[in-house]
């Protein structure tokens, strides 16, 4: 076979037999051209010395070879001899398959022998055989082989192969690329210190996205551009754990999963906080698919535009190719699965840069972005609400992405009224980073396209209206540029009468000049009675009052239903009625964690018609329970007038009653942070758990479930104060983390079966181990008394500080001897309810115990010596014996024969009343 079979063109790769054995018909010099190729590679021989090593090139329907034989960096290749080694892996696929391979412009996903894998697979005859764990340590070294043997037999332009042997960027001596730090506060992972980069000075915001893996550095080229940076201010940020982000508060190595609510809650806060204006959001792969989510929320985000590069409404992962599951060091495999998705016509620059961010993540932070990436992210169904006429759609895919396929692409724009489909010729997976200067060209023109459209929106009064009445008002800057528009047009006006009126004096008057006037003139028209209209609907909106509540009748409580509509515009919809408890009714009772305090993600649902903020959690949660089919329930933070302080004193002595009563409650954890193979066995395991079935302690799939369980034990839920009684109080509970659903009882097993004792864990584990303890002395009727309650406790968190008593009333058989009812006035201070709260307990008891107890707290030194801190109520270990006396648990001590120093402090009571004023104290002797 002559060299010209090896170059043949895409018409004669489709018509060849395959039993052309391409491997048996490189020539001799073909042999040395590819030889040379791959020596002169500098990336080659820096991953080759030191390396011993042979591999080779099989046809899986002929007996053709070709052998690599690595020796200290110095490659050379042969035809099989009984005199080489023997080839520890070999990378087999058909003849017809290198045919593709090493022809001059391979079509994908023949550019990689990871594409082949991935694509094709074992079913078409493309495997790895021999030695997995050589073939995944030497990734890079057979990677570039390839490489370079394609370009030993179609040499690249000498332009090319020397293009940015350095950097692809301008160097000069100050980088126009700006870096800063901000602290978000984001579902999941908690607080976060984030790297974001700024350039350019145009008036067009820009937000890119980076993919699953990398970092921001994915867009310096494009940042860099000076045509760009003349028209756009142009930024883009690290996700948490990424690049140069700090990771999150709550994000720990191995147990981070990236999801949807998670990367619109940072797109969000990145907006607000850079006070970012009819921003463009533009993603490539895991970014562009969250543009596709952030199309959804356009109205939410105040987004102008989206451009989602190598995006699709799904894409699912053929777990049975084991591509992303190979035994080996993902540190090593990321970034040569990376290189594998580029271009073949990629420069060698890019593809080094490609390789060193993908190569420099922390551990897990790829595995735990491709869980999003597949299956994750679904759009399915949802793509039709997208609104290009508020959010202008353009969709870009390369011709060699092999994961989001432009046929996948072009289907999802379809899907999308309005949206633009571009296919990109000779871009792959990472376009503004494998290639700009080919990507900018595709770039610039949706650019145009999103801008054009973007400004056609800013006339029509419909979107922006509904953006008032969904209490999202512009910025004052913006209300000062449309008044001093309107003051304009005054002046204008009168040129414009003044000059019709010396037309109208002409001898021939022009017809198109007095359509032209007239259209302005009623143009001007509409402008100002939108205006009027709009500033009105504003100015509402600004000032929406707090959500209209119908009184509580006696014994009533709240329920939530799933409205008719259940949704409009994305945003859920909800009917609001009241019910007696005494009549069981069947609701299920949501537990669930409202956020961080500092967190400003909220988004808004509609209740009985009027717009209703909750947290962004709150809404998956809800969400989540539509699709479940739950149709009535009780949720604290809408069923309770969070404004009314004397109902919510009411109503906190009966959520024991409420939770207890509930037909189901459902835990809500959130979305799910931790390693999704481990939660998937944790779901088997749990599954053959309620079946009857066990599994021996050594067994690799039970010891995969147990660290799903202990991550499932670490998620912030566990240290929130109110879920102590709401899960103790249930009858039966669900736990919903993410999309993975457990019964608790089968977890309770698991914890109690396997040993995981509180010794082995962390402060959060024991901490949902403490939750589940006083749920089992609950179930079995012994409830615990305050203090011990308290004390249990102090470590959980919540918002309001006094609810770090009340919110366990319901569990302590003894509260009433210290809250005679719950007191939310902001007038009464934590102090005086500590004070209150120790006279009520020496009035009950007439005894003075309750001052031998000292909590540990800093928060101590602000009361008496004598009254404990019921608030942050924490004692050492030397006390635990006298809280049991103190609680009146001590069972060879009746009350009577009490002492608190030798012999009893006898109390002569003065005034009556449930809380005296004054005691008198005498001390007997002793």
């Amino acid at each position: 076979m002559k060299v010209s079979m090896v170059t043949t063109t895409k018409v004669e790769l489709e018509t060849m037999s395959s039993s052309v054995d391409v491997l048996q018909s490189i020539n001799d010099e073909q042999i040395l051209a590819i030889n040379r190729a791959i020596i002169h590679d500098a990336e080659f021989f820096a991953a080759a010395v030191g390396v011993d090593l042979c591999f080779a090139l099989s046809c899986a329907d002929s007996d053709a070879r070709l052998v690599f034989v690595v020796e200290n960096g110095i490659i050379t290749i042969h035809r099989p001899a009984a005199s080489h080694p023997t080839p520890q892996f070999r990378l087999q696929a058909t003849t017809e398959h290198w045919t593709q391979v090493f022809a001059a412009k391979p079509q994908p996903p023949f550019q990689s022998y990871w594409g082949m894998l991935r694509i094709l697979g074992r079913d078409a005859g493309v495997e790895v055989l021999g030695d997995q764990t050589a073939f995944s340590r030497y990734a890079r070294i057979w990677r570039i082989a390839l490489d370079r043997a394609r370009d030993g037999l179609h040499p690249p332009p000498s332009s090319d192969s020397t293009k940015h042997d350095f950097t692809p960027d301008d160097e000069t001596d100050d980088d126009s690329i700006i870096g800063h730090y901000i602290w978000l506060t984001l579902p999941s992972v908690g607080k976060c210190k984030i790297f974001y980069e700024v350039a350019g000075q145009g008036s067009q915001h820009i937000l890119f996205l980076h993919t699953a893996g990398a970092d921001a550095r994915q867009y310096h080229s494009l940042m860099l551009n000076r045509d760009l940076q003349k028209k756009c201010t142009m930024y883009a940020f690290d996700l948490p754990g990424h690049g140069r982000s700090f990771p999150g508060q709550h994000q720990y190595p191995g147990a981070y999963a990236n999801s949807e609510t998670f990367y619109i809650a940072a797109i969000n806060q990145v907006i607000s906080r850079l006070k970012l204006q009819r921003v463009i959001v533009s993603g490539a792969s895991m970014g562009g698919q969250v543009c596709l989510a952030v199309a959804l929320r356009a109205r939410e985000l105040e987004v102008g535009g989206v451009i989602p590069c190598e995006a699709c409404d799904y894409i699912a992962q053929d777990r049975a190719q084991k591509i992303y599951s190979l035994v080996g060091d993902e540190a090593i495999l990321n970034p040569e699965r990376v290189c594998g998705m580029l271009s073949p016509s990629s420069p060698a620059i890019y593809k080094r840069l490609n390789w060193w961010i993908y190569s420099s993540q922390a551990t897990n932070i790829f595995p735990g972005d491709l869980k999003f990436y597949f299956e994750g992210w679904d759009g399915r169904g949802r793509m039709s609400q997208i609104d290009t006429r508020i959010c202008p759609v353009y969709m870009l895919t390369g011709e060699y992405d092999y994961s989001c396929s432009p046929a996948m692409s072009r289907a999802t724009a379809a899907k999308i009224k309005g949206a633009v489909f571009e296919e990109m010729r000779g871009l792959g997976h990472f376009p503004a980073s494998e290639d700009p200067e080919r990507f900018l060209p595709y770039f610039n023109k949706a650019l145009d396209h999103v801008q054009r459209n973007m400004a056609n929106t800013l006339i029509l009064p419909v979107p922006f209206v509904q953006d008032q009445v969904r209490g999202m008002p512009r910025s004052s800057a913006f209300r000062r540029i449309v008044t001093t528009l309107s003051v304009l047009l005054i002046p204008f006006l009168v040129l414009v009468f003044v000059n019709l009126r010396w037309r109208v004096t002409q001898p021939v008057v022009d017809p198109l000049h007095i359509s032209s006037v007239g259209c302005i003139v009623f143009a001007t028209l509409l402008w100002l009675g939108w205006l009027s209209r709009t500033n009105r609907l504003a100015e509402n909106a600004a000032s929406r009052p707090p959500f209209r509540y119908d009184s509580l009748e006696e014994g009533e409580i709240r329920l939530l239903s799933f409205g008719r509509a259940q949704q409009m515009d994305g945003i859920l919809q909800f009917d609001l009625s009241h019910a007696r408890l005494s009549q069981r009714p069947q609701y299920t009772a949501l537990s669930y964690s409202w956020g961080s305090a500092r967190d400003s993600s909220h988004t808004d649902v509609f209740v009985n018609g009027q717009a209703f903020s909750v947290s962004i959690n709150l809404a998956s949660a809800l969400s989540t329970l539509r699709r479940q089919g739950h149709q009535m329930l009780w949720v604290d933070a809408i069923c309770i007038n969070q404004n009314d302080s004397g109902e919510k004193s009411k109503e906190v002595t009966r959520m024991f009653s409420i939770y207890r009563i509930a037909a189901e409650v459902v835990i809500w954890l959130g979305e799910c942070v931790a390693g999704d193979e481990e939660v998937q066995e944790l779901q088997k395991v749990a599954g053959e758990i309620s079946d009857g079935v066990s599994r021996a302690e050594d067994d690799a799939i039970l010891k995969m479930a147990i660290l799903g369980l202990r991550r499932l034990l670490m998620a912030p839920y566990w240290s929130r104060v109110w879920i102590i009684q709401e899960v103790a109080a249930a009858r039966r509970t669900r736990v919903c983390w993410g999309r993975y659903r457990f019964e608790l009882h089968v977890l309770e097993t698991m914890i109690r079966d396997y040993g995981l004792s509180m010794d082995e864990m962390s402060a959060s584990p024991t901490l949902a181990q403490q939750v589940l303890f006083v749920r089992s002395a609950t179930r079995a009727q012994q409830k615990p008394r305050l203090m011990e309650i308290l004390q249990l406790s102090h470590a959980s968190q919540t918002s309001v500080v006094r609810d770090k008593v009340y919110g366990l009333l319901g569990l302590a058989s003894d509260w009433r001897d210290f809250v005679q009812e719950p007191n939310y006035s902001p007038t009464v201070s934590e102090e005086n309810l500590c004070l209150e709260m120790t006279a009520n307990f020496v009035h009950w008891y007439t005894s003075l115990d309750i001052i031998l107890l000292r909590s540990t707290d800093k928060h101590q030194d602000a009361l008496p010596s004598w009254c404990p801190d019921y608030f942050y109520f924490k004692i050492d270990a030397f006390d635990h014996n006298l809280l049991t006396y103190v609680s009146g648990k001590d069972a060879n001590l009746g009350w009577e024969k009490r002492r608190a120093f030798g012999q009893a402090a006898r109390l002569n009571q003065d005034a009556q009343g449930p809380t005296p004023p004054a005691y008198q104290i005498e001390w007997a002797d002793g």
